[in-house]
């Protein structure tokens, strides 16, 4: 059944954490069909200048798809790949992380139109549960509203993490010093700088 691409939109989330100085701003694209379904992906550079690339790409991109017959879409993703190899040394991240997102709203909008999730058309569940881990505590978690800095803050961090099941966390100990203000990068690698604050 031939589904046509209608319309993509692209467009930057809000940052969670905006004071950062390259705040992460996820880059997503929604890509309409003429039945009304429409699919959501997201380009995987979400910091810095890398945000305006991606948004950059996902527009260059987007005139490849639109009229197409969205069961086309691995046809029209393998001459954009095989374009980037010969022309630009294989696209590069920026490339491949656009694609990836066209790719991503592609499974979402096949899914929806088959009445089935995207897991089954990438080939079935291999597991019954994934354990996943806290990501990025320090940043604040549960009712910690602010980034983290002291050792106390950790320890209560830690015990919302757990308490919400967690059975691990990732945490950036050396972005804060020890009154809460962020740590230079240069300083943060610094091993002498390390043992001051030890």
């Amino acid at each position: 059944m031939a589904l046509k691409i209608t319309a993509i939109d692209i467009f930057i989330l809000k940052p969670a954490f905006a004071e950062r100085p390259f705040p992460v701003k996820p880059v997503i694209c929604r890509v309409y069909t003429e039945e009304g379904i429409y699919g959501v992906g997201e380009a995987g550079i979400a910091a810095g200048v890398g945000v305006n690339a991606a948004v950059g790409m996902l527009r260059d991109l987007a005139p490849c798809f639109l009229g197409q017959d969205i069961a086309e879409f691995e046809a029209i993703a393998h001459t954009l790949k095989n374009s980037a190899y010969g022309h630009v040394s294989g696209g590069g991240a920026v490339f491949s992380s656009a694609l990836s997102a066209y790719d991503t709203a592609y499974f979402d909008i096949k899914g929806k139109q088959l009445g089935i999730p995207a897991w089954q058309l990438l080939g079935g569940r291999l597991r019954d549960h994934v354990d996943c881990y806290a990501s990025q505590v320090h940043d604040g978690w549960g009712t910690i509203s602010r980034r983290l800095a002291t050792a106390e803050d950790y320890a209560e961090a830690t015990r919302i993490v757990c308490g919400q099941g967690f059975k691990a966390g990732k945490y950036n100990l050396s972005a804060l010093d020890r009154e809460g203000n962020p740590i230079p990068l240069e300083k943060s690698t610094n091993t002498a700088y390390a043992h001051e604050l030890a």
